[in-house]
């Protein structure tokens, strides 16, 4: 926090709601930050130096739920 710079490294939800939007062309609206996660390093705990590149914090989450929107039409899937 002294140079100025935040990352947050673990995310805790409780009973989220989380949509899903297929657009026109086919792509999801959280593709892009999926394919970020994919490509961030996991764990550079061996490196004494922090790095330029934003981390991707842990993300964890009790009772959700999520929302697939095909066009129009919004639908839920909810776990058993």
């Amino acid at each position: 926090m002294l140079r100025g710079r935040l990352e947050i490294a673990r995310l805790s939800f409780t009973e989220p709601s989380i949509n899903l939007v297929r657009n026109g062309e086919g792509r999801w609206n959280l593709e892009k930050l999926i394919e970020r996660a994919a490509s961030t390093p996991v764990a550079p705990t061996a490196k004494t130096k922090s790095e330029a590149r934003p981390g991707f914090p842990y993300i964890e989450a009790d009772h959700g739920r999520l929302n697939f929107k095909f066009g129009p039409e919004k639908k839920t899937l909810l776990p058993d």
